[in-house]
């Protein structure tokens, strides 16, 4: 008799590939989980959104993060790096307005690196602090817009992108 493999989840029934459905259903496909509910009781599965909630939560502490932590140091032995922010809306996030602007900023190797990493990190702002946190020990080339908060980061060459100078221009 085989034995059996350690859950991914202690306590519970969540096989790998069903929280990576969820996840990818979630993330990829904008499927709310109150929605994946109903299609779970539509296969004679009692699986609720709170279930699938606590899996996604404990799945991204136990397995994730642990995997984003060793791209973010990877990242940083890299030469050349690009990064850019985007705006993005948080419903009925704590202490914020629905209307109010918050950052994803993306951290990416480059064409001939090593490996090929991109990291998103959700920020509530703008500010050079959090380029200046994230890309601490960093000392290559920064590939960025003309953004000033990326001054803040120390040891670093700055590689403006022509895309955004070619804007003032046509």
């Amino acid at each position: 008799k085989s034995p059996i493999p350690d859950p991914v989840i202690l306590h519970s029934m969540a096989s790998p590939s069903t929280i990576a459905w969820v996840m990818h259903q979630k993330f990829v496909n904008a499927i709310p989980l109150y929605r994946q509910e109903k299609e779970w009781q539509m296969l004679g599965v009692s699986l609720s959104r709170a279930t699938m909630s606590n899996w996604i939560l404990a799945a991204a502490r136990d397995w994730l993060i642990p995997l984003v932590d060793l791209l973010h140091q990877q990242i940083l032995q890299e030469n050349y790096l690009h990064v850019d922010e985007t705006t993005v809306s948080v419903m009925q996030e704590e202490g914020r307005k629905n209307t109010t602007d918050s950052y994803m900023w993306v951290y990416s190797t480059g064409q001939y690196a090593k490996h090929s990493i991109r990291i998103f990190e959700y920020q509530p702002g703008r500010g050079g602090s959090y380029p200046k946190r994230f890309l601490k020990g960093f000392e290559g080339y920064l590939h960025t817009d003309a953004y000033a908060g990326y001054n803040r980061v120390p040891k670093i060459t700055r590689c403006l992108c022509w895309a955004h100078v070619r804007r003032k221009f046509v």
